[in-house]
This record gives structure tokens, C-alpha cells and sequence, in this order.
């Protein structure tokens, strides 16, 4: 985790004061991440988010041992940990027991239809038309599979304006 942390960071003595950072607090950054989250496969994911984040937003960290910075990694663990499960409680909500489903096997799929329907063509052709920002959360969180907060941490646009 930290080695792909480090790559966001470009000086040797950035990267000095990254794995200080790492290293004084992950363990906190751990414990608030399980706390929430109440497993330790999605604690350690969020945990890597985090660090990516502050990562990327190295730059604003002037001093690791100081309570800003610890203030500031809180909020950042605590903001990936609770983003990560309203991804979950969604997965869980939108789960069916596929089992319990009878659709027949030659039923073809909605997005089957709609591309035997229209087109992969005729698809790419409407989406082309469609104004730059509108094309970019679409790719980001459709194609890509971002969240729409990260797409629009991406985009340098505020959540609202995506809607």
C-alpha cells in the first residue's frame, strides 16, 4: 500500500515525509476505518484510499506531527470509510438471489435490447452529442467504474453539478 502510495509523490524527501506520515498514522487511520466499516478486508481498502488521497493532496501538509495533520487525516479516513459503505449498503440493497428469478434463457438482456435495438453505433453517435461534461461522468462512472464523488474530484467539478 504505501509503495503505490508513494508513486503520487515525486521528491525523495516528500517521500521521506510520506512514510512518516504512513507510519504515525495508520494505525489510527485503521481503527476509525474498522470502526466503521466492521471488517477488516473493507477497513484495509479504505485505508488505501486514504492514503491515496492525502497522497495526491501531499502538498498541503506542511508539518506530519501536528494536530492539522491529524485532524486531517481523520477526516480523510473517516470520509473513505463511510463513502466506501454506502457502496456496500447499495451492492447489498441492489443484490437478488438470482435463484429465485425465472426468466427464461432465450430472454435477452436490457442492454442486449437496447443494442439490438439501436445500435453499438448508433449508441456511441448519442453519446458523442452529448455536451463534454455530461460524456465525461458517463465514461468516468459507467465505463470506468468511478463513484460520481471521485469522477467529480477528477473533473474539478462539485457534486451538485454533476446532477
Amino acid at each position: 500500500m504505501l509503495a503505490a502510495a508513494l508513486g503520487y509523490i515525486e521528491s525523495n524527501e516528500d517521500k521521506k515525509r510520506f512514510t512518516e506520515l504512513y507510519n504515525t498514522y495508520k494505525n489510527l487511520m485503521y481503527k476509525i476505518a474498522f470502526d466503521i466499516l466492521q471488517n477488516p478486508q473493507d477497513a484495509e481498502e479504505a485505508l488505501q484510499e486514504a492514503f491515496f488521497s492525502i497522497a495526491r493532496n501531499f502538498s498541503k501538509i506542511s508539518e506530519i506531527n501536528c494536530p492539522q495533520t491529524k485532524a486531517f487525516v481523520v477526516i480523510v479516513i473517516r470520509n473513505c470509510s463511510y463513502n466506501m459503505l454506502k457502496k456496500i449498503k447499495r451492492r447489498h440493497e441492489a443484490e437478488i438471489d438470482i435463484d429465485e428469478l425465472e426468466i427464461p434463457a432465450e430472454t435477452p438482456m436490457p442492454d442486449e435490447k437496447a443494442l439490438d435495438k439501436y445500435g453499438v453505433e448508433a449508441l456511441e453517435n448519442a453519446l458523442k452529442q452529448l455536451p463534454q461534461n455530461y460524456y465525461d461522468i458517463i465514461y468516468l462512472t459507467s465505463y470506468m467504474d468511478y463513484s460520481l464523488n471521485d469522477a467529480s474530484k477528477f473533473l474539478g467539478i462539485s457534486y451538485c453539478q454533476q446532477l
